[in-house]
């Protein structure tokens, strides 16, 4: 042994005796024969890669091989599942929720106002085009991301909660509706209309009134022959009687009886 001619190989010591021999392999080999080693195939028998991972033999050894997907390395030997949700690796849509499970992970159902597309992704649900928004009464549907709103009011309504409108009564402010001061503003559903004009008016349009000249149709003033007319806004008076006269009522004369009524003109008997 101590000069060198021996024939232990592969690492097996040589001891030294009568005859000599050659000592245990090291760990991993096997004797083959009384001088050499040979490799141990761990990967044919027991060896503690577990959870998926494949042996792959070495000289002298095994290592194991890489963690099925879904999982992580979990030292030499082992593998611990990997919460992909966690971690960020999923590619799950923004509006589907990560659910992890051993070995992978799946997408939830997409949030509302999104439709399932695949196994990961999500489509925009046109409310609008499906006629299914709760917009009512006049009010447009407007597609959004994931959602609808509901547009302006009609003309003569007003927003009503999200979804509708309510008629707006022009006729409670003088400011909302045009109507003549002579005409009665009526209400309809989203918009109004004027009554005829009171009398001394004449209908104008729509909206508006003209004064009647009472006075230039015998027919529309009864003044006595003794009183003028004289027109005013929507209606007419009679002036004051002559002198000899007193106003009787609002459209008569009566004969001043000046005797009675002591006219300082006649002078005392």
């Amino acid at each position: 042994c101590i000069d060198g001619t021996h024939a232990c190989v592969d690492g097996r010591e040589c001891l030294n005796g009568d005859p000599y021999s050659c000592g245990s392999c090291p760990l991993g080999y096997t004797e083959s024969g009384d001088y050499e080693c040979i490799d141990i195939n761990e990967c044919s028998g027991s060896n503690d890669c577990t959870d998926g991972r494949d042996c792959i033999n070495t000289d002298g050894g095994y290592t194991c091989g890489d963690c099925p997907e879904g999982y992580t390395e979990n030292g030499a030997y082992y593998c611990t599942d990997t919460d992909e949700c966690a971690v960020g690796s999923h590619n799950c849509s923004i509006y589907r929720t990560c659910v992890n499970e051993v070995g992978g992970f799946y997408c939830g159902e997409c949030s509302d106002g999104y439709d399932n597309l695949g196994f990961n992704d999500c489509i925009n649900i046109d409310e609008c085009l499906l006629n299914i928004s709760l917009c009512n009464n006049g009010r447009e549907c407007v597609d959004t991301n994931g959602s609808y709103v509901c547009g302006v009011c009609p003309e003569g309504t007003v927003v009503w909660g999200s979804y509708s409108c309510s008629d707006f009564d022009e006729c409670l402010l003088d400011e909302t509706n045009d109507c003549h001061p002579s005409r009665d503003c009526i209400n309809t559903g989203g918009s109004y209309v004027c009554d005829t004009c009171g009398t001394g008016y004449a209908t104008l349009g729509d909206t508006d009134c003209v004064d009647i000249d009472e006075c230039l149709f015998e027919e529309l003033y009864n003044c006595s022959d003794m009183r003028a007319c004289e027109n005013t806004v929507g209606s007419f008076i009679c002036q004051d009687c002559p002198i000899g006269y007193l106003n009787d009522g609002m459209y008569d004369c009566i004969d001043q009886n000046e005797c009675i009524d002591d006219v300082p003109e006649c002078h005392p008997p």
